[in-house]
């Protein structure tokens, strides 16, 4: 015996569907957005790096770790915003998840949506984790470029108070 839906019910199904594949092709637009900031974190991290190491042989210091300060400050608020991102990314995973219909079709696309998703964002939560140990590090680099200009400059008022005192 054959089951034959009623006009309505079979559009309303059909509307379900679009919905949900409208919804996936959503994700994954995001997920390709999100994979090329990232890729651009990474180059910025990169040419940061590059402008430290570069920066290390002289220079105002002061300069130099304003901007490096200014950098580490903009690569945390993106990966904030990153974390906000694959939050909402996550939210609309669950509620794809409990929107599935009982059409088979439907039930097997939004799964296989729903995986691919989910290693989407397990792939993202390992970039994030290490964007958020390259940030460690670039503040611990940054800390001992203080400490060392502070060093510096400790150094240089003991050697100006000598030479005062040997002037007396």
């Amino acid at each position: 015996e054959t089951v034959e839906f009623k006009d309505a019910e079979k559009e309303k199904l059909l509307e379900d569907l679009a919905q949900a594949q409208e919804e996936r092709d959503m994700l994954h637009k995001t997920v390709e957005m999100q994979t090329e900031e990232i890729k651009k974190l990474k180059e910025t991290t990169a040419s940061f790096q590059q402008a430290s190491l570069a920066g290390s042989g002289g220079g105002n210091d002061d300069d130099d770790d304003q901007t490096v300060a200014k950098q580490v400050q903009t690569l945390q608020m993106q990966l904030f915003e990153k974390d906000s991102e694959l939050a909402a990314l996550r939210a609309q995973l669950e509620d794809l998840k409990q929107d599935e219909s009982d059409d088979e079709k439907y039930e097997a696309d939004a799964s296989a949506a729903a995986a691919q998703a989910a290693r989407e964002v397990e792939r993202l939560k390992d970039i994030i984790a290490n964007k958020d140990k390259e940030i460690t590090e670039l503040q611990q680099a940054q800390t001992t470029k203080e400490q060392a200009a502070e060093d510096k400059a400790a150094a240089a008022a003991t050697e100006m108070a000598r030479e005062l005192e040997r002037l007396k």
